[in-house]
């Protein structure tokens, strides 16, 4: 989907001629310095402890995590708000295992991150030694869910492995990789070498499109007489919004985002038509189901982004596709392509912004309405937020934080809360919303606002999470408090998985263990989180009035500390599902009898 071209991954630091006496994690360290590796987070074992032991002497900065799967999250966040890849050390075993999920969301999303774990000391491996996964095999359950997984048991293998896994990791479509290193390695003595296993990866990794597809792309691009753009995450991970731009201005064509990415076209432009998906907006399923052209990039048209591909909610079977990705995989994977081009999506951009056959157009009537029709279908949203009730609606909470917040603020949202910022909030800015949008993991942005906040030390950074999400990942509080870094977490408390709960009630007319509190008694049961911060030494603060928000807000973000905002919010938010999920279909009982 992405292109990860970023190239601060290289280095300045100098690297001695000729091997050097040292430990395996001393060399993997000093590699690491070369690369560009400037944070590293993870958790502490008796696997890793050589590795963790070497990083003191390094100028990578450590980030200690009470889980793994929070230093995960946070390692692809930091890598989605800069483009440079951040280490995870682990130690064997359930260290390691507890990094699954997330490492599945940085798969989904195409997020560069390096895991490496200690594994079986080789002496003991195939006797079941404490930890040992199944003959020393834990690299083997992470193989469907990282690019690749390398075991590493032999002190000649091991810069060779890292270097491998860098490349596979920054190049095409970016994504994790796991090096499952036998822990003895690391405190094993050896001459090691760094510099034959350097830059062991393209130099120019902006790829072109061939000729005959881009030719193929214009004479389709040039026909059109109604194009739309669908731009996936994959405009981030290239850079490419300006070349995105002058395309969507030079072809007259709304531009449609999926959730990932939103924030790859400025969505106070005139021609963005809003996100895509089963929550998404009117004026996005609008312009897709209109299109007799759809230029697709970088996105994997995923199942919510695509309303489950039915045509009566996505594009029509008419619709002819261009198709541009970085990884050949994905061109004509889920819809046949008129036109399918592999490349950069910034290098291909500014090839078909070349093309002469592409003039500009004037903007049309399906254009120049779109500003009215985003208002238009906008105006109950900003009903709900002129609403002072208490508890808030999430509307209001919303557009309390927009307003607070300066353009260029990074926005963590969590899975229980991401469709209302994706209709609602507008980005202007690229890498300012970050989002769990293939894998869904619940406490992803909890964890996600310190690496972004690492990333970005001087910009502010503020997760938009329900209570559920807090509850699941709540111990990044203390990560951030530990480490000195001064994310904002909106913890929008309704007492519930309410998201759920509404599926629930609608389908079942009954609810079971998405309400906090007794099913006994029925008392509602919900922590104080402002207290909670504060216990994690973080700022604390609760509304209690609509006019506290904003201030509250604006305090934290001047305080130079972490802080938790508690806001009660209403179970009944105003969110409408312009689009459609087909797994309604089957949750519904009795699905398969005759209606």
């Amino acid at each position: 989907m992405t292109s990860g071209v970023t190239d601060a991954v290289d280095s300045e630091v100098e690297t001695a001629d000729g091997p050097e006496m040292m430990t395996g994690a001393q060399a993997l360290v000093r590699w690491l310095e070369a690369e560009g590796f400037e944070v590293a987070f993870g958790c502490c074992g008796h696997g890793n402890i050589g590795l963790l032991d070497a990083l003191v002497d390094s100028r990578i900065r450590y980030v200690s995590c009470p889980h793994e799967q929070l230093a995960v999250h946070a390692a692809d966040a930091y890598y989605r708000t800069t483009g440079r890849p951040a280490l995870v050390t682990t130690t064997i075993g359930p260290g390691l295992g507890n990094t699954t999920n997330a490492v599945m969301d940085a798969m989904q999303d195409c997020s560069a991150v390096l895991v490496i774990a200690g594994d079986t000391i080789r002496r003991y491996e195939g006797t079941d030694s404490f930890q040992e996964v199944r003959d020393a095999g834990q690299a083997q359950i992470f193989e469907p869910i990282v690019k690749r997984a390398w075991r590493v048991r032999q002190p000649h293998a091991l810069l060779n492995s890292m270097a491998r896994a860098m490349n596979y990791m920054v190049t095409g479509e970016p994504g994790p990789v796991l090096v499952s290193v036998a822990m003895d390695l690391f405190s094993y003595v050896d001459a090691f070498d760094i510099e034959p296993h350097r830059r062991r990866w393209p130099t120019c990794r902006r790829l072109p499109g061939s000729e005959a597809a881009i030719g193929e792309a214009v004479k389709v691009l040039a026909e059109a007489h109604r194009p739309t753009i669908f731009a996936g995450g994959g405009i981030l991970g290239a850079d490419a919004t300006e070349e995105l731009v002058r395309l969507a201005e030079r072809l007259d064509a709304p531009v449609v985002t999926s959730m990932i990415g939103q924030s790859g076209f400025p969505n106070t432009h005139r021609l963005y038509a809003g996100n895509s998906g089963s929550v998404g907006t009117p004026t996005g399923k609008e312009m897709l189901q209109g299109a007799d052209v759809l230029l697709a990039l970088g996105t994997r048209f995923g199942e919510i982004d695509c309303n489950s591909w039915l045509p009566d909610h996505f594009i029509r079977p008419s619709c002819q596709v261009v198709q541009v990705d970085i990884n050949p995989v994905e061109i004509g994977k889920v819809f046949p392509v008129a036109a399918g081009i592999v490349g950069d999506l910034k290098v291909v951009l500014t090839q078909l912004l070349a093309a002469t056959e592409l003039g500009a157009r004037e903007p049309s009537e399906r254009t120049l309405g779109l500003v009215e029709a985003r208002k238009s279908w906008r105006s109950e949203f900003v009903a709900a937020a002129r609403n002072d009730a208490m508890p808030m609606e999430l509307e209001a909470v919303i557009a309390d934080v927009q307003e607070a917040l300066p353009e260029g603020a990074i926005i963590g949202t969590g899975v229980g809360i991401r469709h209302h910022v994706g209709q609602f909030y507008q980005f202007d800015r690229p890498r300012t919303h970050i989002v769990a949008s293939g894998h869904g993991t619940m406490g992803w942005a909890t964890a996600a606002v310190i690496g972004a906040k690492i990333a970005r030390p001087d910009c502010p950074v503020v997760a938009l999470v329900g209570d559920g999400e807090m509850r699941s990942t709540s111990e990044a509080i203390g990560v951030a408090t530990e480490a000195g870094v001064a994310p904002v977490w909106v913890v929008m408390n309704n007492a519930g998985y309410n998201i759920i709960g509404l599926y629930q009630k609608r389908l079942f007319g009954r609810t079971i263990g998405t309400e906090f509190g007794s099913e006994d008694n029925g008392k509602t049961y919900s922590p104080d989180y402002a207290r909670l911060g504060e216990a994690y030494g973080a700022l604390g603060f609760k509304v209690t009035r609509r006019s506290d928000l904003i201030p509250m807000l604006s305090e934290a973000l001047a305080s130079g500390q972490p802080a938790v905002i508690e806001v009660p919010v209403t179970q009944t938010p105003r969110l409408r599902a312009f689009g459609y999920w087909d797994a309604n279909t089957y949750m519904k009982p009795g699905w398969n009898q005759a209606n």
